[in-house]
């Protein structure tokens, strides 16, 4: 091979290795209430909804990384997914007039904060009762209903839920006793049930699951467990006030 022809080969491939970028997946910037996207989605700052008609965001199916920001208001859901979706923080949802984040499928949060919803801080359901919705490091206080509540199962690594008026967590709530399982790992499920119907309309618990015994593993800790939403309820025995 002639040298100067090799020198020029070099050349060019060095300068195609450099000037190629990597390919990067495309990441949707949310910035304003209402707004839809599907795939991965980037919360670009504060969003108030205040005021706002409607779901303050939706994820068709991917994923949301809060980056810090909090979505607070509006008069639907804090964050809607009509199928699967994952959330992930540090981050806050507040102040939705209805569920604070809203699954058809299931959903995975990781270190975020859910407060001050009108419903459940987290509900995950659907007519085939398939539903499920896994937590870590997350905090769920303050909501009007549950806390988290999903038809098939709930589970929660080092998160806090309390201060919630129905109840902590709940699996299987609308599904009589045909679903339901609920593991807690090194998490704190205390202090709900603020609710004033609490024990004169219906039972309220930190767990409340009525197919299968809830699992507490590591440190978690719960002040009552309820296996039916009747009054009074019969308790499976695992929670300290039991």
């Amino acid at each position: 091979m002639d040298r100067r022809y090799a020198v020029f080969t070099v050349v060019v491939l060095a300068f195609v290795l450099t000037v190629v970028p990597h390919p990067v997946d495309a990441q949707t910037s949310v910035t304003s209430c209402g707004q839809s996207f599907r795939g991965a989605g980037v919360l670009a700052g504060d969003l108030d909804c205040s005021g706002f008609t409607g779901h303050a965001v939706t994820i068709e199916r991917g994923k949301l990384d809060l980056q810090g920001f909090t979505i607070s208001g509006s008069t639907g859901y804090g964050v809607s997914c009509p199928s699967n979706c994952k959330i992930v923080g540090p981050g806050t949802i507040t102040g939705s007039r209805l569920q604070g984040v809203r699954a058809a499928r299931g959903v995975k949060l990781f270190n975020v904060t859910i407060t001050n919803s009108g419903n459940s801080g987290v509900d995950a359901s659907n007519n085939k009762g398939t539903s499920k919705a896994l937590l870590k490091g997350c905090t769920i206080t303050g909501n009007a209903n549950f806390g988290v509540e999903a038809d098939k199962s709930v589970g929660a690594t080092a998160s806090t839920i309390s201060g919630n008026g129905t109840g902590g967590v709940a699996a299987g709530p609308n599904r009589g006793c045909n679903a339901g399982h609920v593991a807690l790992k090194d998490s704190t499920v205390t202090g709900n049930g603020t609710d004033g119907s609490c024990g004169v309309a219906f039972s309220c618990a930190d767990v409340q699951v009525c197919r299968k015994k809830p699992k507490l593993i590591g440190t978690s800790t719960c002040d009552h467990s309820c296996k039916t939403s009747a009054v009074p309820c019969d308790v499976w025995g695992v929670c300290a006030l039991d």
